[in-house]
C-alpha cells in the first residue's frame, strides 16, 4: 500500500508541465503568505485559485483519482504544517517583524490615575505642556495630568501641586 502511495506521489510529477507545477507551487506559497500576513485575503484567494488550477491542470493532463487524492492531501498537509508553525512562532513571540506593534499611544513614563497622588501635595515639577487650564507636568521623571488653579501656565514653567482631590491634581505657577 505504501509503495503504491509513493509511486502515485512520484508519478504526479512525471509529465507535469511547467504551468501546472508553477501554479501549484505558487498557490501553496501564497496560501502560506496569507497565514503570515493576514489582510484582505488577496493572497489566500489567489493562492487557492492557483493551487486548484494547478491540480485541475494536472488532472486534465491525464491524472488518476489516486493522484488527485495525493495532491490534495499534500497541499492540505503543507497548509496545516504552516498553520501550526505560525501558532508556535506566535506563542513564543517570534512573529513580531513589523506587522503587529505592541506599542501604546500613552508613553510608558505616564502616570496612571491613582489615590497615591496625595503624596504629591507641595511638590514642585515642570510643566511639560501648557496649562489652559488642563496640562501635564513632570515630577521625578514621571508625567502627571493636572489642572491649573485658573491661570495660564506656559510650557517648561515651574509648577507646585497645591491641591489633590482623589485623582485630580491642581497646580499653580511658582
Amino acid at each position: 500500500m505504501w509503495q503504491e502511495i509513493v509511486n502515485s506521489f512520484t508519478s504526479l510529477f512525471d509529465g507535469l508541465g511547467y504551468i501546472p507545477m508553477i501554479a501549484l507551487i505558487a498557490g501553496v506559497i501564497l496560501l502560506c503568505v496569507e497565514l503570515f500576513a493576514p489582510g484582505f485575503g488577496i493572497f489566500g484567494i489567489t493562492g487557492s485559485v492557483f493551487a486548484i488550477g494547478g491540480i485541475t491542470a494536472r488532472m486534465v493532463m491525464g491524472g488518476s483519482l489516486m493522484q488527485l487524492v495525493v495532491m490534495l492531501t499534500v497541499s492540505v498537509a503543507v497548509l496545516i504544517v504552516a498553520f501550526v508553525l505560525v501558532l508556535i512562532l506566535a506563542k513564543f513571540g517570534l512573529l513580531n517583524f513589523g506587522i503587529i506593534q505592541n506599542k501604546t499611544a500613552v508613553p510608558t513614563n505616564y502616570s496612571k490615575p491613582s489615590r497615591e497622588h496625595a503624596k504629591l501635595l507641595g511638590k514642585v515639577g515642570f510643566a511639560t505642556t501648557a496649562f489652559r487650564p488642563v496640562g501635564s507636568f513632570t515630577y521625578k521623571d514621571k508625567v502627571y495630568e493636572a489642572v491649573s488653579t485658573g491661570e495660564y501656565i506656559a510650557k517648561n514653567s515651574k509648577v507646585k501641586v497645591v491641591e489633590v482631590d482623589g485623582d485630580q491634581i491642581k497646580v499653580k505657577k511658582i
